[in-house]
């Protein structure tokens, strides 16, 4: 009895561990997208001052989120999204929009690469 108790256990802590991260980052990968295009129609329209709100709220969500982000994808890929996020940021403010497009564009595909770093399939779980 004591061992199907535990082997239940392991089976579904082993669920969560697959399924808990990819749904987190497929939230906040969305939600990175979502907010990070919209910058880009501000860009593309200069409005300058809805493009720095939008990506005012990426950094706070990205903030927020960091420190969960860290427990299970590289350090080095958190850390390229948040200081380009950050140098959009900046460059919102000097109105440089081509470089600012370069940089949205980069976090735009960058989030869509989070997606599929943690993707629960056959091949993980093997």
């Amino acid at each position: 009895m004591g061992k199907r108790i535990f082997t239940i256990c392991v089976i579904l802590l082993l669920t969560l561990l697959f399924i808990l991260p990819c749904r987190f980052l497929s939230t906040l990968t969305n939600n990175i997208i979502d907010l990070s295009e919209r910058a880009v129609v501000a860009v593309h329209s200069e409005d300058w001052q809805l493009g720095a709100q939008l990506l005012q709220e990426l950094n706070l969500l990205f903030a927020a989120n960091k420190k969960t982000m860290h427990l299970f994808l590289s350090h080095a890929i958190v850390e390229d999204i948040e200081a380009r996020l950050q140098s959009c940021m900046e460059l919102m403010y000097v109105q440089d929009q081509p470089q600012s497009l370069q940089e949205l564009e980069t976090v735009i595909t960058r989030a869509h690469n989070l997606k599929s770093i943690e993707s629960l399939t056959w091949f993980t779980l093997l």
